[in-house]
C-alpha cells in the first residue's frame, strides 16, 4: 500500500493529492513539470473495537466477545 501525498503545481498553483510509492514521491508531474511536495497534517482516524463507540481509548472498555460481535455487525466503523 502506497502513502497519500499532497502536492502543489508550480504552474497553475493547484493543490492535489496523489497515492504514490515512497521512491516516486518527488517525481510527480502536473502541467508538464514536477509538482512541489507539501508537508501536510495526517488525516486518519483509528478505530478501536474494544470501546462502545469505536473511538479512542478513553471510553468504557467492552469484553472481547462483545467487541467481536460488534465487529461482525459493523458497529462503530467509518465509511
Amino acid at each position: 500500500m502506497c502513502p497519500l501525498y499532497e502536492y502543489q503545481c508550480y504552474e497553475c498553483f493547484e493543490r492535489f493529492d496523489k497515492v504514490v510509492s515512497i521512491g516516486a514521491r518527488n517525481s510527480v508531474t502536473h502541467c508538464g513539470q514536477t509538482a512541489r511536495l507539501l508537508v501536510s497534517l495526517s488525516t486518519f482516524k483509528i478505530y478501536n473495537p474494544f470501546t462502545k463507540d469505536g473511538e479512542g481509548f478513553t471510553s468504557k472498555m467492552v469484553s472481547k466477545q462483545e467487541a467481536n460481535e460488534r465487529a461482525k455487525a459493523g458497529a462503530g466503523k467509518y465509511d
